[in-house]
């Protein structure tokens, strides 16, 4: 058995050695860093689906007004079909292509870029139904046109929105870059 057996302390120091300090230190801005990228994606990724919704939410307005043919306030035209598209970062839905404007998206220095395909909508007055020209030919049951919605600062990634003959609008699956 052992006896008389003392702890000794004596050549013990309190506290912590500086390598073990910098350890900590090193696994904690490791953490830090980690979490900032993902918070940063994370945001980037918000600013996209915000877009999305309003973007889904201004195409919807757009044919509403096409399908209940209610002009601007101020427009004496009849409206025929709304015109939509993309000019210098911003989407822009008209009457008759004459430049009288419903709404402006502006997106400019949001990150967020949209495109159409073809680049012009054109929402048929009265129907509200997809045409392919001013000239009131319309789209055939399958045929749809596409809005694709994809950050331009960060590699987030993109939605592609496909609108329908009919005008319904149906967002497909978010893809990442």
């Amino acid at each position: 058995m052992i006896k008389n057996f003392k702890f000794q302390t004596k050549n013990c120091s309190q506290g912590f050695t500086f390598i073990e300090l910098m350890v900590v230190i090193a696994v904690g801005a490791v953490t830090i860093g980690t979490g900032m990228i993902y918070l940063n994606r994370f945001n980037s990724w918000q600013r996209l689906e915000s877009v999305r919704e309003e973007t889904i939410s201004n195409l919807r307005l757009a044919q509403n007004y096409a399908k209940t043919r209610q002009a601007p306030m101020g427009s004496s035209d009849n409206l025929v079909y709304v015109e939509v598209r993309v000019i210098s970062d911003n989407l822009i839905a008209g009457i008759n292509g004459v430049g009288t404007t419903y709404f402006s998206q502006k997106l400019v220095n949001t990150g967020i870029g949209i495109s159409l395909n073809p680049s012009v909508l054109y929402y048929w007055g009265g129907s509200g139904q997809l045409a392919t020209t001013t000239g009131g030919s319309l789209y055939g049951a399958s045929d749809t046109a596409t809005v694709v919605i994809r950050s331009t600062k960060e590699t987030v990634g993109y939605d592609i929105l496909s609108i329908s003959a009919l005008g319904s609008i149906t967002s497909g699956a978010y893809v990442a870059e």
